[in-house]
This record gives structure tokens, C-alpha cells and sequence, in this order.
């Protein structure tokens, strides 16, 4: 409680409280057991982000997006890319982000701007995104992109290393959640390895609807 006080003063992100919650394993919680986590129930979890809730909006919204982050992996990523993406998530050795939402369409996953095109080994992304947690010092971006036609069918979803080149983010000021850290990511010529394609070409519209259920 005292450090969420200073929290409130200067609007810093809490690296060290991030950190001591994944000493704890508290990150853990939100993946199962088969995948390296603690697998505790839905209601565990929600029981412990709306006990840091009553201490701080900012902190709990930290550990229920790690979540947001790692569940579309957990439900449609491979072996390798679980084993890949999830530790760090988990050991808050990693930050990451789930970019969904844009500036023209909001969070409508059948509407997306933000497009993929394959070529050779790699997907080429561009596109913009808004209102994205982490956006700018994520190490994993997990990328809702087209590409297929309009609407639901055309929509792919993508792991992105967060070292990158092309990724830049823009910084947003919050009204309300002091120090959390919100930005509008850009990708210009972002090349993802095939491989890092979630599930199947297409299921990006499933996998966003089956994060948010």
C-alpha cells in the first residue's frame, strides 16, 4: 500500500511490484499446470486480482494482463511456442502484450486494418494498434492481423518478438490506472517467422473470441 501511494505521486510503472508478484508466483496462476503454471481455477484468479484491487486498480489490472497475454497461447499456441513464450511471462522476465484493438475500427476482431502478408518463411506486418498494455516495452506482442478477405474468416493472430525491427510505440496518457503503461504500437515491415503464426491461418477471429470468453 505505501509503495502504490508513491505509485499515484509520480505515475512510474511498478516494475519492482511486477517483479514481486512473479517471485511469488502469483503470474503463475493464470496458466496451467501442463504448461508451467499453477493452474488454479478461474475463481482463485479472479479472487486474487480483486484482493490487489482493493489495494491498487493499477497493480491488479498488471497481473490480470498477463493473463490477457498468455491465455490465447495457452489455447492455441504449439508445444514449442508454449515453452517458448510462456516462462517468461510467468517469471516476469517478460512483458507482453495483447494487441487487438485499433484506431479506426476499436476492438472489433472482424474489422481489423492491421494486415499480414506471406512471403517466403516470414509474414510481413503493418499496421497500428491503440490503447495497448505494454505497448513499447513488451518482449512478446500477440498481433491480430488480416490476412484474407473482409471480415471474421480473414483475420490471423501472430506471436511477435518485441525486438523486432519496425515495432514503435507510441506512449498514452491514462485518465485513472496512474503508472500503468499504455501506447499506440505500430508495425512497418515487421517480418514474423512463419512458425510464429497462432493456430491456423484464419482462426484469429476464434482465438480473440475464445480469450475474451
Amino acid at each position: 500500500r505505501p509503495r502504490v501511494r508513491e505509485i499515484d505521486e509520480r505515475c512510474d510503472y511498478p516494475h519492482d511490484i511486477h517483479q514481486t508478484l512473479a517471485r511469488e508466483g502469483f503470474f503463475a496462476l493464470a496458466v496451467p499446470v501442463e504448461d508451467g503454471g499453477r493452474g488454479e481455477t478461474e475463481v482463485s484468479f479472479c479472487a486474487f486480482v480483486e484482493e490487489l484491487a482493493k489495494v491498487s486498480g493499477t497493480v491488479s489490472l498488471m497481473a490480470a494482463y498477463v493473463k490477457l497475454v498468455a491465455l490465447p497461447i495457452v489455447l492455441a499456441g504449439t508445444t514449442g511456442q508454449k515453452s517458448e513464450w510462456l516462462p517468461g511471462l510467468i517469471d516476469g522476465s517478460l512483458y507482453g502484450s495483447y494487441a487487438l484493438t485499433e484506431p479506426g475500427v476499436g476492438s472489433d476482431p472482424a474489422a481489423l486494418e492491421t494486415r499480414a502478408e506471406r512471403r517466403g518463411d516470414v509474414w510481413v506486418l503493418n499496421g497500428e494498434k491503440r490503447f495497448i498494455g505494454n505497448a513499447g516495452m513488451s518482449g512478446v506482442y500477440v498481433v491480430f492481423a488480416r490476412t484474407g478477405p473482409p471480415g471474421s474468416k480473414g483475420i490471423s493472430a501472430f506471436i511477435v518478438d518485441g525486438e523486432s525491427p519496425g515495432i514503435s510505440a507510441e506512449k498514452l496518457r491514462t485518465m485513472g490506472m496512474p503508472g500503468w503503461h499504455l501506447g499506440a504500437p505500430r508495425f512497418e515491415d515487421v517480418e514474423v517467422p512463419a512458425e510464429n503464426l497462432l493456430g491456423r491461418e484464419g482462426d484469429g477471429f476464434k482465438i480473440a473470441m475464445m480469450t475474451f470468453d
